[in-house]
């Protein structure tokens, strides 16, 4: 049934396009988005051609749809170079003096090329933001003695790192895992990654590249402008709540935890955190819920009122992070709800019960932190379609070196808030979210009281919460509530 729907939607993602091509549209945005759908169905019938070789009247149909979809690729991808996407942001290097006849040379600084070097740009993309030619950059390179960014690690020990990556977050896919890798300061060529991957699970993973989240161009005038915060609760069944915020121009995660509260007190302490790291934003949005209200007095009184320094609005008018959540679901929550399901369903784990809702968050709550930990380190870090391969990070270091972050100065506003404040920060074809929560959840606390020799049974019991019981913490949350159940 999978399978008969996938083909469905790849039957209507093809009229689109198709569509689009015909009708000689040449909006970005839209050929991006169909193009990227291509490139996914293409990966998923290069395993599906693959898989059916066997069969030769099946093999023969696969191939005939796959080089229609490869087909409607090539043309999407002719039209975008044609398209006129922005450059990136540039350094303006100045000139060396000179006292020979001849053109001066440009005065490039080790530290400037280390820094961007570090950041995971290529010496191309480094070229384009310096704006000097790559034989210009080489010639630096030659002289300075850059040892080649590419890790020198074998097959075996890529698969290990990989499979690492996988426990945290089963159902990552390459870029991802690059994403992770590259927060490892581990730097590998995709082909090898693909290999990995391919050699896992080649079919399941090649299936779920088409619920990929579409990006499209969004429209901020730089770093720290305006960051989105939201909180997520899929399972807020378990009393257990995501805190998120994402910066808007670079899809920088400023931060996300998973905690046991929805309390105001809580998201500002995560907030000023982030601030702490990343600087105080102009704008911040969010929605009515209760949980805000800190962050929003906490911006008033250091941006100032009447300039919308917390703009308030409902969580369909935050596709930013919603966007976010939909990948959090995937990557993170799925794992661990199916898992909770698993346990309610064989009687482990009742949601009602406070004894079995402690066991649950002593056990898995420091798993999830873990995963959420990750998962900070691939989306940071992976490469953005939408944004010519760029990682948020990049952007958001981009930003700051070039000028093109907010500063508490003269001059520094974003012209479109003014325009139309209501629709500032708007993704008007971004997702919306798939349940719009109330406003005001209030998650209980727990009315159990343990005592100094039950926590030291618990301690005895398993001094290690996050070792491997072999049931993916099963165990260790049964031993954990047989202890609790004989008081």
């Amino acid at each position: 049934m999978e399978i008969q729907h996938y083909f469905e939607e790849i039957i209507v993602d093809v009229d689109q396009l198709d569509y689009l091509l015909m009708h000689n549209n040449h909006d970005v945005r839209l050929l991006e988005e169909g193009g990227l759908k291509m490139e996914n169905h293409c990966h998923a019938f290069s395993v599906l051609v693959s898989a059916c070789e066997n069969v030769p009247e099946l093999h023969a149909k696969l191939c005939r749809v796959y080089t229609l979809i490869w087909t409607l690729l090539q043309i999407v991808e002719n039209k975008l170079e044609g398209c006129g996407l922005p450059d990136w942001p540039s350094f303006q290097l100045s000139l060396l003096p000179t006292q020979s006849v001849g053109r001066p040379s440009y005065d490039i600084q080790y530290d400037q090329v280390a820094f961007l070097r570090n950041l995971g740009m290529s010496w191309s993309g480094i070229s384009k933001a310096l704006k000097i030619s790559r034989r210009t950059l080489y010639r630096k390179k030659a002289e300075w003695s850059f040892e080649n960014i590419e890790a020198n690690i074998s097959n075996e020990d890529l698969a290990v790192l990989i499979q690492e990556i996988l426990t945290q977050t089963p159902n990552a896919g390459e870029v991802y895992v690059l994403g992770s890798l590259r927060a490892r300061k581990v730097s590998v060529a995709r082909w090898r990654v693909r290999e990995q991957l391919h050699a896992l699970d080649h079919l399941g993973r090649a299936l779920r590249r088409r619920t990929t989240i579409q990006r499209r161009i969004y429209q901020v005038k730089g770093a720290n402008y305006l960051w989105h915060i939201d909180s997520n609760h899929k399972l807020i069944s378990y009393r257990l709540v995501y805190h998120g915020c994402i910066d808007g121009y670079s899809r920088l995660l400023i931060y996300l935890r998973c905690l046991t509260n929805n309390k105001a007190a809580s998201v500002l302490e995560l907030f000023k955190h982030g601030t702490n790291l990343f600087g105080i934003p102009s704008r911040v949005r969010g929605d009515r819920g209760v949980e805000n209200i800190h962050v929003a007095q906490f911006m008033l009184n250091e941006r100032g009122i009447d300039r919308g320094s917390f703009i308030v609005g409902r969580s369909v008018h935050n596709q930013r992070i919603e966007r976010l959540w939909a990948e959090v679901n995937r990557i993170v929550t799925r794992h661990f709800k199916d898992l909770f399901l698993f346990m309610s369903y064989n009687d482990y784990l009742d949601e009602h019960s406070d004894i079995d809702l402690f066991c649950l968050h002593y056990v898995f709550l420091p798993r999830i932190e873990k995963c959420l930990e990750e998962f900070v380190n691939q989306w940071n870090h992976h490469s953005l379609s939408s944004a010519r391969a760029k990682s948020p990070f990049q952007l958001w270091s981009l930003a700051h070196l070039e000028g093109q972050h907010y500063e508490n100065i003269v001059g520094m506003e974003d012209d479109a808030y003014f325009e139309n404040p209501n629709l500032y920060g708007l993704d008007e074809m971004g997702p919306p979210p798939e349940i719009e929560t109330s406003n005001s959840v209030v998650v209980p606390e727990f009315e159990l009281h343990l005592s100094d020799q039950q926590m030291h049974r618990i301690n005895v019991s398993i001094p290690d919460v996050m070792s491997d019981d072999g049931q993916c913490g099963i165990s260790h949350y049964l031993k954990i509530r047989e202890i609790l159940l004989e008081h």
